[in-house]
C-alpha cells in the first residue's frame, strides 16, 4: 500500500474524480480518498502509477505531491 499525499485537497478530490471515470474492470488496485490522502492497495506498483501519469497528462500539470 502507498498514500499520495497532495499538497492541495482539490488535487486529491479532481484525481478521485479521475479514477472513477476510469473503467473498473481495468483497474488493478483500489483506493480511499481522506482529505489530502489517497490510499492505494495495489500488487503491482507501476499500475497506480500509470493511472497518476495519464492524470498529469490529462490535466496538463503535475500536482505537487508526496508519496508514502
Amino acid at each position: 500500500m502507498i498514500t499520495i499525499r497532495f499538497f492541495e485537497e482539490e488535487d486529491a478530490k479532481l484525481f478521485d474524480e479521475y479514477l472513477k471515470e476510469q473503467d473498473m474492470d481495468k483497474l488493478n488496485f483500489g483506493w480511499k480518498l481522506d482529505g489530502n490522502d489517497i490510499e492505494i492497495q495495489f500488487e503491482d506498483i507501476m499500475e497506480p502509477m500509470r493511472y497518476f501519469r495519464k492524470f498529469a497528462l490529462k490535466y496538463g500539470r503535475l500536482p505537487k505531491t508526496v508519496i508514502f
